[in-house]
């Protein structure tokens, strides 16, 4: 299954958490900060890498980043 994920730039405040937390297995971060707002590296994932994605997500103290169904 495939999953989108998007980060709200206007509620995004840039604390760098997502980026903090989300790593892949090689330990590179899943999410980079552009002009002081989350970015995620990709913006559709798989069920493999829902996980790693989730913490980010769940890291976000304004609850910026939503991940749905594709």
């Amino acid at each position: 299954m495939a999953y989108i994920i998007k980060v709200d730039k206007d509620a995004c405040i840039g604390c760098g958490a997502c980026e903090a937390v989300t790593t892949d297995e090689k330990g590179k971060s899943l999410f980079v900060m552009k002009n002081g707002k989350a970015k995620p590296l990709k913006s559709k994932i798989t069920d493999k890498e829902l996980k790693a994605y989730k913490e980010g997500e769940e890291s976000c103290p304004v609850e910026a980043i939503t991940i749905k169904k594709a």
